[in-house]
């Protein structure tokens, strides 16, 4: 199993709950951000003490606050580490569930899991990491499909807005 986890999310009730269960996979480091830099620099700094670690779980979104940032999102700090350490495992913990999404983050980036949080979702995250350890790539059940070619009609923010434009009575240059 692992022996050193970064748990990366805004919300320290998560980074709690999602300890609970490393906990009794045996993983004997667990450190926790609520910050993508802190993140990074933590990722940074184990990779120059030659320690580095084997697996980042991160969220998707990151609240502003105070505090100036310059990895703004998880999907941000999770390319960004796969670009710069490839071998680093990473699984996302979110909310967010668009197939086009979850398929740009594992096919175009290899991001090794993609969990939902939700009733389900730490029961995922205990199944994702024994997964991923064993090199297998996991998707919550919901989003199996995304990682398939184009089965359903997808709408991204794109789509939507160009369609608020339209619905407000623009024309397409007034929309351009």
């Amino acid at each position: 199993m692992f022996s050193k986890v970064l748990i990366a999310d805004d919300l320290v009730s998560i980074n709690t709950g999602v300890q609970s269960i490393l906990s009794p996979l045996g993983i004997p480091h667990i450190d926790r951000v609520n910050y993508c830099d802190d993140a990074w620099l933590k990722i940074l700094a184990a990779q120059q003490n030659n320690q580095p670690y084997e697996l980042l779980i991160t969220d998707l979104s990151f609240k502003t606050d105070h505090r100036e940032q310059k990895i703004k999102s998880g999907d941000a700090l999770a390319i960004q580490v796969k670009a710069t350490y490839p071998d680093l495992k990473i699984i996302v913990y979110t909310i967010e569930e668009k197939p086009q999404f979850v398929r740009n983050l594992i096919q175009k980036h290899h991001i090794n899991g993609y969990v939902c949080k939700g009733r389900q979702g730490l029961q995922q995250l205990t199944e994702a990491v024994e997964d991923v350890y064993n090199e297998k790539t996991y998707v919550s059940p919901q989003l199996v499909s995304a990682l398939h070619t184009k089965s359903v009609l997808e709408i991204d923010d794109y789509d939507i807005e160009l369609l608020k434009q339209l619905a407000n009575g623009f024309v397409q240059d007034e929309i351009s």
